[in-house]
């Protein structure tokens, strides 16, 4: 009977729920990186990434990204979601926002620095079919360096992966939108940024899982 309740509110909790990645341009390359990070010793730098969404009712309630960290470990990240955007232009600003940060060892490194994946849940945000860049940034106090990690593309999710349709903003840099490409030199620039959402059951799986437990503890226990 415990085992059984056990069971059940494991059903019905938030953790039994599946955190799954819907996009991931990749891992880190060794190649370089750039700042991205708000309120760092710098001031503000972001890279956005794109992504093509083709699936209608697209959710997403957590970022990340793979960032070379000089400095305090970030407790909280920024993110923004665009469209139409191109060099020198910052196109449409769709959603932005903070949420709380969970930092974890990525194994990698490079340049002198251990690579940290740096994630943040936020709040829900709906995509329609279509084309859309976005930045992670891991906000700072004041102090230290977030250099999020170039990738080739290796172990990526989603697509494009590798095309190079990257851009960097920053007024500490003097940077507006600008290709990555300008900052990082002549070649294919993407970056180790991701998304997914929280995989959580249809409320007809639900209640048919609960009342399919609620059933058997009964049989058991007139059994008993």
């Amino acid at each position: 009977m415990k085992l059984l309740l056990m069971m059940l509110l494991l059903a019905i909790a938030p953790g039994a729920f599946a955190q799954t990645p819907v996009f991931y341009g990749g891992d880190f390359d060794g190649r370089g990186f750039l700042e991205s990070g708000k309120n760092t010793a710098i001031g503000d730098a972001r890279v956005y990434d794109n992504m093509q969404n083709d699936a209608p009712g697209l959710t997403v309630d957590w970022v990340f990204g793979n960032f070379l960290v000089d400095g305090p470990l970030p407790t909280e990240v920024y993110y923004e979601f665009r469209q139409k955007m191109g060099p020198g232009n910052g196109g449409e600003l769709l959603a932005s926002g903070t949420g709380a940060a969970t930092v974890e060892i990525t194994g990698r490194g490079g340049f002198g620095l251990t690579e940290w994946n740096v994630r943040g849940q936020i709040p829900r945000i709906d995509l329609d079919p279509g084309h859309y860049w976005f930045t992670v940034a891991p906000m700072g106090d004041g102090t230290g360096h977030y250099y999020l990690s170039t990738t080739s593309g290796d172990d990526g999710m989603g697509s494009p992966l590798g095309d190079g349709n990257s851009f960097y903003d920053s007024e500490t840099f003097g940077a507006n939108f600008d290709p990555t490409s300008d900052w990082l030199g002549k070649g294919t620039w993407d970056f180790s940024l991701g998304f997914g959402n929280n995989v959580i059951p249809e409320p007809a799986t639900l209640l048919a899982t609960l009342a399919g437990l609620g059933l058997l503890a009964l049989r058991m226990r007139r059994r008993a």
